[in-house]
């Protein structure tokens, strides 16, 4: 299978074969002009036309082939992002007595040009962070891109765009923000420095807007080990326009609802797209949609680190007084149980599952599913009852060893 950079070229090859064709024709094939805003690839489209060339004998197969592979040359930098090769070409062909269709299409690989550097500079500059509201507190209103257990539409209201000032190596904190507690929301900031020439930006309802399209993906998991998975797309467009330069920053808020109704675990994962046109030099550059940041997150009850430290004694306090309100510490507790206190917790567990109620056994049995690595089903007690009666009489180690390590 090819490659999509050997296709395109393939492409591109197929639509300058015509060239040698039309020579009887004095004619030179070439690219049309596209207005990139709504397509998937920034690069023109080859489609051929006809371009009307001076009747000059024998040099017009020598200037149609001169000027095909200057084309080609400039396809080929392009789809291999090869930005200074691609500014090289035009530089070193842009003269004045070329034909003008030559030169429109030189402006346009001009163009394109600003639009790959700056899509490269974005996708190794672009960071998504946790916001760290300014005084310690309050809420930071954003883009509400998911509300609680339902999918939200993005939308521009309430989307702030800030200039920063860029942080510096030395300023910044070694220590990364923890994920707020589960039922909170999650605020991120995107985060994109200037490039080493000034990039305007426009606003959603400038001729040449940028958009950043937010897909997020949540994923909660309950007592019993049971996930449900939400995902959800948006485009948000800047308020208005601006220009990214100097120390500023582009600050693009986003927020993440907090509500995750039975969920003890949530993990959130955050892809951000960027795609539309901005101006670089005066000039009007298309932007190929290009993923520019991504970021994970798992969010936990408030109090978690404390069950994480000491698993086996949560869990003993919590089967201690096993009721509702402590499903979710039995639960948690059973992610984090160490290899050497896996029988002693399983011991405890089974119990449950022999002579509890039935909604205590269920969560019991999902968290010897945690500890164990077993499929065994939730709400198959019989099951969970003959495997540890198989396993009676074996070396107290060998209860958990074939279980993986914890925290899954």
């Amino acid at each position: 299978m090819l490659s999509p950079a050997v296709e395109r070229r393939s492409a591109v090859r197929a639509c300058l074969a015509p060239l040698l064709a039309c020579l009887a024709a004095g004619c030179v094939t070439t690219y049309t002009p596209m207005d990139l805003v709504d397509q998937a690839s920034e690069l023109p489209v080859s489609q051929p036309i006809a371009i009307p060339i001076p009747e000059a004998g024998g040099n017009n197969r020598l200037l149609l082939e001169f000027y095909s592979g200057i084309l080609r040359r400039l396809q080929e930098a392009a789809d291999d992002g090869d930005v200074a090769l691609l500014d090289s070409l035009v530089e070193s062909y842009d003269k004045p007595n070329i034909p003008d269709s030559v030169s429109q299409h030189l402006a346009g690989y001009r163009a394109i040009g600003r639009g790959i550097r700056f899509r490269q500079h974005a996708a190794r500059n672009a960071v998504l962070e946790l916001r760290v509201p300014e005084g310690g507190g309050g809420k930071v209103t954003g883009t509400n891109v998911v509300a609680g257990a339902k999918v939200a539409g993005t939308s521009t209201a309430g989307t702030s765009v800030t200039g920063a000032k860029a942080d510096t190596g030395a300023e910044k904190s070694t220590a990364a923000p923890k994920a707020p507690p589960l039922g909170k929301d999650l605020q991120l900031d995107l985060r994109l420095p200037a490039m080493d020439h000034a990039v305007t930006l426009g606003g959603h309802n400038d001729r040449n807007p940028i958009g950043f399209a937010v897909s997020v993906t949540v994923e909660d998991e309950d007592v019993h080990g049971s996930t449900r998975s939400l995902h959800t797309n948006g485009v948000v467009w800047l308020p208005e326009r601006f220009v990214l330069v100097g120390d500023n920053q582009l600050s693009l808020p986003i927020d993440i609802g907090g509500d995750a109704g039975d969920a003890v675990r949530r993990s959130i994962t955050v892809r951000v797209d960027m795609r539309g046109h901005v101006e670089i030099d005066g000039i009007r550059a298309p932007v190929k949609s290009t993923a520019i940041a991504a970021a994970s997150y798992t969010q936990w009850p408030a109090g978690y680190e404390i069950i994480a430290a000491q698993p086996l004694a949560a869990l003993k306090v919590a089967l201690g007084a096993f009721q509702p309100k402590n499903f979710a510490s039995v639960y948690l507790a059973s992610l984090n149980i160490p290899a050497a206190q896996r029988h002693e917790a399983c011991t405890l567990l089974i119990d449950q599952v022999r002579f509890a109620r039935a909604d205590q056994a269920d969560v019991a049995m999902a968290a010897l599913q945690n500890i164990t690595g077993l499929s065994i089903a939730v709400g198959d007690r019989d099951a969970w009852l003959l495997w540890w009666q198989a396993r009676a009489g074996k070396p107290a180690a060998a209860a958990g060893s074939s279980a993986p390590e914890s925290g899954r």
